[in-house]
């Protein structure tokens, strides 16, 4: 974290690196910076690094880093779940072949519409079809038919 309270990523280890983590009673941790803080200000004074209130990591809600000097120990975006390292959680998971008894993938029966789209329909699930909303994330299969915008798709080449 920088002096403006920016997160960044580092190529070398230097003292903007540090982070104090603090185990709370709910099972969440949370990082404050061991270098910077801010002194308690008046009305409309301006924040100085100080010794006073610690600056924490905080993520928003699209997954950005919201600045140290914004962020307070008790909002839910500076609450992250530890995650207790096993001895499995270091083994290579990409790289392990799937069991026999383990479905790979689902197979997907191609439509071709009358408008030259595609559609998309569940073999082990008939009447299921693949979708995406304007925004691009997945719609419920049971909740949509061929006949709808968000099931048709480009035909391959």
């Amino acid at each position: 974290m920088n002096k403006r309270g920016r997160l960044y990523a580092s190529e070398s280890y230097n003292a903007e690196c540090e982070f104090v983590e603090r185990i709370h009673e709910l099972g969440y941790n949370t990082y404050a910076s061991r270098l910077y803080r801010t002194a308690p200000s008046g009305r409309g004074a301006r924040r100085q690094p100080s010794a006073e209130r610690l600056w924490y990591v905080s993520v928003n809600g699209k997954g950005r880093p919201r600045r140290g000097f914004k962020t307070r120990r008790t909002q839910k975006s500076s609450l992250f779940l530890p995650r207790v390292l096993d001895r499995k959680d270091h083994e290579m998971t990409w790289l392990r072949e799937p069991r026999i008894e383990e479905e790979t993938e689902e197979k997907q029966r191609e439509i071709l519409l009358p408008n030259n789209y595609n559609a998309y329909e569940c073999d082990r699930h008939p009447g299921m079809f693949i979708a995406l909303s304007k925004n691009g994330k997945a719609k419920k299969g049971n909740r949509v038919s061929p006949t709808m915008k968000v099931t048709h798709f480009l035909p391959r080449l």
